[in-house]
């Protein structure tokens, strides 16, 4: 039994016929309209301009050899309509000379059946376009998803960097002290200008420092600080650190977590409260 390979059911599709001999048009409307599918009949090149402007067909046999215009001119000018350049048309024609057959495939033809025709082959050929039609369908439509999502995931890539830019520019131009540390390993990851100037390193040497070189208190102490059990909630801690030059100043830190990429880091603000 003859059936469609694609999800769709055959009177899902529509096909215009062009053909002059009115013989042929009605062995074709009648062959394929018992399979189930919609047909709409054309008797010259005009007429089948016409019909595929007021409506687009999923698929188009068509004649060569027809008064007036040819099925090749028809078929130029779909192809070079956009509005129809998709349509795939199947030639059908008497002619079967190689050379028929190239102008035919150089015109934009997808197949070309030499009357007389067979019925399974005609009924074959249509399957197989109308299959191949969805299918490319189908792929445009996932790959505008497809294209969809990646512009949301650009755009979002993008806030996501401008807000990075953001806080960079004020990360490191504010005179407020400022740190960022990884609590997997206790290091300095970043250090603003207000932090290089309060503890007296330079970037580079505080790039990696570990975090005890800054501060005066025991390992299992600082640990204990760094902790924080709940990293929506800001932590305020008073702490003794240690400038480059030896000294010592009472601080009030305020922490918080804070996402860089991948790593997540712990954000302090750092307050001398000495005086």
């Amino acid at each position: 039994m003859f059936r469609l390979l694609s999800t769709k059911n055959p009177g899902d599709y529509e096909i215009l016929i062009v053909d002059d001999h009115a013989a042929n048009l009605q062995v074709l409307i009648n062959l394929l309209q018992d399979i189930g599918y919609k047909i709409r009949p054309a008797i010259s090149g005009k007429l089948a301009l016409r019909a595929v402007q007021k409506k687009k067909p999923d698929l188009i046999l068509l004649d060569i050899v027809m008064p007036g215009l040819n099925g090749i001119e028809v078929c130029r000018r779909l192809k070079a309509d956009p509005a129809t350049s998709h349509i795939p048309v199947l030639f059908l024609s008497a002619l079967n000379e190689p050379q028929h057959k190239v102008e035919a495939f150089a015109a934009g033809g997808v197949d070309y059946i030499t009357k007389p025709f067979q019925a399974g082959e005609v009924r074959a050929r249509v399957e197989t376009h109308l299959s191949l039609r969805l299918a490319r369908l189908e792929l445009e439509q996932s790959n505008q998803v497809l294209a969809g999502e990646i512009q949301k995931k650009e755009a979002i890539a993008e806030a996501l960097r401008q807000s990075e830019e953001r806080y960079q520019r004020i990360f490191e131009n504010t005179h407020t002290v400022m740190l960022l540390i990884n609590l997997e390993n206790g290091r300095i990851v970043d250090a603003n200008l207000g932090a290089c100037q309060f503890y007296g390193y330079s970037k580079s040497e505080f790039n990696g420092l570990p975090v005890q070189q800054i501060m005066d208190l025991p390992a299992e102490q600082l640990q204990e600080l760094l902790e924080i059990p709940d990293p929506s909630v800001p932590k305020n801690l008073r702490v003794q650190h240690k400038l480059a030059n030896g000294d010592g100043r009472q601080v009030e830190m305020h922490g918080g977590m804070l996402v860089m990429g991948n790593q997540e880091l712990l954000f302090l603000i750092v307050q001398d409260i000495t005086e």
